[in-house]
């Protein structure tokens, strides 16, 4: 199990996406609350779970994770197993207004996958 970076730019998109969002997606514990769901199917991203989507070029905008994403890397499906398992899955990354800061000051969100947890954290700070 590894680590997965995100871009910044990216991720702060996503996060003013669910916190202006009226209305989120539930997780699986029945959680409304504005969120990124961190997803492994088709790659290893994060999503917006506010409503309505965010649509950008007619697609629902996600961020992919460094090396996973099935647009623009060649062995994305590998590099995916090797960070985070084979199960397709979908975490709930609870979100609030912290991270709007966090993403203007540090160059990557990095989300964790251990057997038996995920966290998340900002890195790398902008000079």
């Amino acid at each position: 199990m590894g680590t997965c970076i995100f871009k910044t730019s990216e991720i702060k998109k996503l996060v003013e996406h669910t916190l202006n969002a009226k209305d989120h997606r539930e997780d699986w514990v029945k959680n409304k609350a504005p969120a990124l769901f961190f997803v492994h199917d088709h790659g290893i991203y994060c999503m917006s779970n506010g409503v309505p989507n965010l649509v950008e070029n007619e697609n629902n905008f996600v961020s992919y994770a460094k090396d996973c994403d099935p647009n623009n890397d060649e062995d994305f499906y590998e590099n995916a197993r090797f960070i985070v398992g084979g199960d397709d899955f979908v975490e709930t990354l609870p979100v609030d207004e912290n991270w709007l800061k966090d993403c203007s000051e540090f160059q990557e969100f990095r989300v964790k996958v251990n057997q038996k947890s995920i966290s998340a954290t900002f890195a790398k700070p902008i000079n």
